[in-house]
């Protein structure tokens, strides 16, 4: 049972260090932080921006900026003064001015209380000229500085109006703080988003309005884009013109003579230049030796060299090499001239190579990030085409970076730039759109307690196939970790083994991202099964002794809390020794960790010293109400109750502060259930107290003190009746029914799972009643909630509405493709929708003669209204073929009895068979429905005076008669009296029996429905072709959305989409691609 604001949120969980106990882990938490704008009002920001994206900064920045004195003071009278916390500072300048020396030393640099982020637009560097780019790197900066892990897969739409929600809070909360925010863009003349195609959009237009001071710089001769609206800030902000730095001169009259030198040089240096030329920067020394055909030695050797100064190395994984200025690309260009076609040559045979080999794991980072900028920038739509639909190469990006935010920006781009070209038509667009639909909608909907939560009711080999769709490589490392302690303790030790070993690799390689987090996790869950070697190695990779202090100390607490004592002391032991040799430095939650240990393993001078240490230290930090949170539960952990409420309570935040008083009395009630009772009563929110009354109950009933739990669930009960329908609520209604779980109240569970959490999504808290019935022994309850707890994950997870998909089902049947029809129908999670498809594939498959499957599907339509159509063509298609026994059975299986009546009726007149005419009258007798009834009685007259069956004509016109005189009529409203008005009181010919029905028949169909007709079914855009409204909207929409303009206007399109999806292979996250034949 999570805690209200800990939903678990793909890639964006922090772990916490929560009191585990053997079995006592039903209910158990993490410290969640999504974050969304209400919480960026609240969250740390004392933090320096310590991202990646610094290490670009560091690249373009001087050893020692000269002669620029009055500028920087200049920037920080800017930064600093009050009146300018809402204003632009331009600075323009030619090229080789020094700009970005400026601008990049002053990032590194910042006045004191100043905090920056910043962008450097690079024209010539993929990731670093558009507005995407702008994006992505300041956001991962402000994350930096909020302490909070990335949203993923967010679209392009959504990430930019997070973006601006995210910097405008950030700097209204240092402004709150005293202190001062800025925004610093370099090269605004560098931006490449903008490539003239409708839905292409700037950087500058993107920068905020108000509320966050902005610096920026470009080129002296440089327009504002087209889509800055009037009004905006850059439109009348003042421009300062920034004088050439004399040391640029210098520098860039070296590079120069370097470029001559290398072009002059040698096959090798000719090569280099030529590669990094063609490529735009980006690759790495084994990329270039590869190219080359060189040693990675000889490379890097070369490019050490005098005449290497001419190139830049940007650090990471590989470090990178691009030209060291932008002006210098150009010029290698043009000092190339026609060489330059074959070096871009050699580069696409290289790159088909890998393509080739299926992207093998070793394929260069150039190739998945910035080889498709090349392709754009050098206009090769062809190869582009081919690299960003490579299905392969999407889910090696997908692996490398755990999302497909590069796929789907690669896509995006492409489909921005060939919008507008004709000459590319509506084919190739489709098949783009089919790919980002797909990426859109890749699985990611297992919840990460899922797969454990089958093993525990003994279905392994689901678990693991659930593991393996998990894209997130950080949810798949928890799901694999938790999964492997229950095999652990059922038994399975060789494979809950092996699944750590794939944890242990994923959480390693994660960890620059996420910290010691992960980690720590892992190294728990290892030490709880004894996997000692593991514990060593997973803390190895830990690289800071205060960290590994940390660490050290949560895994004394949990094995402490395993009851195992001797083994808890080694811990603490080590964790005091690292910190030690970290000179006794450890931030203010690391010692609250090793605190908490001390205080639990009985060292209370001790524990007391390193409260006081972090109580001196807390105070100072600009993210205290953050810390405090951490601070409070790590204290919960360790048994320091009266020390946790006190740093509870000072948090200023609601939600932290009730959360947190959550943490301490759960701790509480593990040994003192009456005191956490007592606490739960006299602290917090009033509101709230069926949340605390909740933990306090899940704990007595755990203990099997019912007396107490039957009390407070009763109490629990009635406050939930007055109290608001909010994640509190949910919260204590998972309780409920965890906790009568545990009391072995099954019914009283099952209620509060199926009125409670089902209807309002609450995955986890199914999981969580699983596992407490797994334990109180109903192991078949059990199973039935983990299913309905998947049932429930898929139904909430982001998937294609059926209906939408109907057009696409009766392409697929209008091109006789039935047997993908029928997969993708069965994938239709609603029923009505699934009916609808198979209606629609039962007459397709009629009018293809295959009858046989057509009264197969006929039969599993469940909704009867939609079975009448295919059922009439079947019963009138087989009469045709004389076979008369079939077509009276299939109607007598029609569910809906005035149907069932009308298709006997129908085959009655058609075999001239009067005797069927008494089963359907039989059948109309039986319906209660007046008008219904009447309807069948009325074609049944019709039938027999058709037949010639004087006897049946009198005897049903007589009962139909009857109708007209009966006195609750209403002629002038009943639809079914003017069927019959106009009937004669006696028989006199048969003929005019007939006559008087089909005459009133044609009346009832003129009046009641040609009118309303519409007048035009298809949409028209005046003034735009059709062709370019199903372009855009393929661009600006899922593809299955007009799938029906799409094929009717290019029919080409239908099999150019059943071959991407063929492609694309079973990505279940796409229940469409489940009607691929792969």
């Amino acid at each position: 049972m999570q805690r209200p604001g800990d939903r678990e949120s793909k890639s964006q969980q922090k772990i916490t260090q929560t009191r585990v106990r053997a079995d006592r882990d039903v209910i158990g938490h993490q410290e969640i932080h999504q974050l969304n704008v209400t919480q960026a009002a609240t969250l740390p920001v004392d933090r320096a921006v310590n991202s990646a994206y610094l290490e670009h900064v560091r690249v373009l920045a001087p050893v020692q900026l000269e002669g620029r004195e009055e500028e920087l003071a200049t920037l920080t009278r800017f930064c600093t003064s009050e009146s300018t916390a809402d204003s632009y500072l331009v600075w323009r300048a030619d090229a080789w001015s020094g700009k970005s020396a400026l601008l990049s030393w002053f990032v590194l640099h910042p006045p004191p209380g100043v905090h920056v982020v910043s962008f450097f637009v690079t024209s010539s560097l993929p990731h670093q000229n558009n507005r995407q780019s702008f994006v992505e790197n300041v956001l991962e900066q402000l994350y930096d500085l909020v302490d909070e892990p990335p949203l993923a897969n967010l679209t392009d739409a959504k990430r930019e109006t997070h973006f601006r929600r995210l910097l405008t809070a950030v700097a209204t909360k240092f402004h709150q703080r005293g202190e001062h925010f800025t925004l610093v863009v370099d090269g605004l003349d560098e931006d490449r988003g903008v490539d003239g195609s409708a839905d292409a959009h700037s950087i500058a237009a993107l920068l905020p309005d108000t509320g966050v001071r902005v610096v920026v710089a470009s080129r002296a001769v440089h327009d504002l884009p087209t889509d800055v609206p009037p009004g905006h800030p850059l439109q009348s902000a003042t421009i300062e013109a920034l004088s050439p730095s004399p040391r640029a001169a210098v520098v860039r009259e070296a590079m120069t003579r370097d470029l001559k030198r290398l072009l002059g040089g040698t096959n090798s240096h000719r090569d280099l230049l030529g590669f990094i030329t063609a490529s735009g920067g980006g690759l790495s020394s084994r990329d270039l030796a590869e190219l080359t055909g060189t040693s990675v030695w000889q490379v890097e050797d070369q490019l050490r060299t005098a005449d290497g100064r001419s190139f830049t190395r940007r650090p990471g994984f590989l470090p990178v090499y691009l030209m060291a200025h932008a002006e210098l690309l150009i010029l290698a260009t043009e000092m190339l001239g026609p060489q330059l076609e074959s070096y871009r040559q050699r580069l696409h045979t290289w790159a088909d190579s890998y393509r080739l080999r299926h992207w093998p794991s070793d394929t260069p980072s150039y190739l998945l990030h910035g080889y498709v900028q090349t392709l754009v920038a050098t206009d090769d739509r062809s190869k582009l085409l081919t690299y960003v639909t490579d299905p392969r190469r999407q889910n090696l990006m997908l692996t490398v970076t755990g999302h497909d935010d590069a796929a789907l920006a690669e896509i995006e781009t492409s489909q921005r730039l060939l919008l507008n070209d004709e000459s590319i038509g509506l084919v190739t667009l489709t098949r783009l759109a089919v790919h980002r639909t797909s990426l859109y909608l890749r699985n990611n909907w297992v919840p990460t307690r899922l797969p454990s939560t089958w093993v525990e009711v003994g279905q392994v080999d689901r678990a693991k196939s659930l593991i393996n769709v998990i894209s997130d490589p950080l949810e798949q490392a928890r799901a694999l970790t938790w999964t492997a302690a229950v095999l652990h303790r059922d038994g399975e030790q060789r494979l809950a083994g092996a699944l750590l070993d794939k944890a242990e690799k994923l959480t390693i390689s994660i960890n620059q991202f996420w910290g010691i987090g992960p980690l720590v996790e892992l190294a728990r869950r290892a030490l709880r099964i004894q996997d000692h070697e593991r514990v060593e190695r997973v803390l190895g990779a830990i690289k800071h002794a205060r960290n590994r202090a940390a660490a050290c100390a949560s895994l004394a607490l949990s094995v402490y809390n395993d009851a195992k004592g001797d083994e808890a002391e080694q811990w603490y032991r080590k964790a005091e020794k690292e910190l030690a040799e970290n000179d006794n430095r450890c931030d203010v939650e690391g010692l609250a960790q090793i605190a908490a240990a001390a205080a639990a393993l009985g060292h209370s001078a001790r524990a007391s010293v390193l409260v006081q240490c972090v109580f001196d230290d807390l105070p100072k930090s600009l993210s205290e109400e953050y810390l405090k949170a951490k601070v409070a539960r790590a204290f919960a952990d360790g048994g320091l109750f009266d020390v946790a409420c006190r740093v509870s309570t000072s948090i200023s935040d609601y939600g932290r502060r009730e959360r947190n008083l959550l943490d301490v009395i759960r701790n509480i009630a593990c040994s003192n259930i009456g005191k956490s009772e007592e606490l739960a009563r006299s602290m917090g929110d009033a509101a709230l107290l069926h949340a605390r009354l909740a933990v306090v109950a899940f704990e007595a009933a755990s203990e099997g003190d019912r007396p107490r739990a039957d009390r407070l669930l009763a109490e629990i009960e009635e406050l939930q009746a007055g109290a608001q329908d909010d994640e509190w609520r949910t919260f204590s209604l998972v309780g409920n029914a965890v906790s009568y779980a545990c009391l072995g109240d099954f019914e009283r569970s099952e209620f509060f799972v199926n009125s409670h959490l089902l209807p309002l999504g609450e995955v986890d808290g199914v999981l969580s009643v699983a596992k407490a019935l797994v334990r109180a022994g109903d192991l078949a309850r059990a199973s039935r909630f983990v299913e309905l707890a998947e049932d429930a994950a898929r139904a909430t997870a982001v998937d294609i509405d059926g209906r939408r998909l109907l057009r696409w089902v009766g392409l697929l049947i209008d091109f006789a493709e039935f047997d993908r029809a029928e997969k993708l129908i069965l994938s239709f999670s609603v029923g009505e929708v699934r009916s609808a498809g198979m209606a629609a594939l039962a007459e397709g498959l009629i009018i293809a003669g295959e009858l046989a499957r057509a009264e197969e599907f006929l039969e599993l339509i469940v909704d009867p209204r939609l079975q009448q159509r295919p059922r009439r063509e079947l019963v009138r298609v087989l009469l045709a073929q004389g076979e008369d026994g079939r077509s009276v059975r299939i109607a007598r299986n029609a569910v809906e009895a005035m149907h069932r009546a009308q298709l006997i009726i129908s085959i009655a007149g058609s075999i001239r068979e009067p005797s069927l005419l008494d089963e359907a009258i039989d059948i109309a007798d039986g319906i209660e429905v007046r008008k219904s009834c009447l309807t069948v009685l009325v074609s049944a007259l019709k039938v027999a005076a058709q037949l010639g069956d004087r006897t049946r004509t009198a005897a049903l016109l007589k009962r139909v008669r009857g109708y007209a005189t009966r006195t609750d009529q209403q002629p002038n409203e009943d639809l079914d009296y003017f069927l019959f008005r106009g009937l004669p009181e006696r028989l006199r010919t048969l003929t005019e029996i007939v006559d008087i029905i089909e005459r009133r028949s044609r009346d009832l169909v003129s009046t009641s429905f040609t009118d309303s007709y519409p007048a035009a079914l298809l949409r028209k855009d005046k003034g735009i072709s059709q062709s370019v409204v199903v372009a855009r909207e393929l661009v600006t929409s899922h593809w299955y959305e007009n799938v029906g303009d799409l094929v009717s206007f290019e029919p080409e399109a239908f099999h150019a989409i059943l071959s991407e999806l063929d492609r694309i292979g079973d990505r279940s996250s796409l229940k469409m691609s489940a009607a691929g034949s792969g």
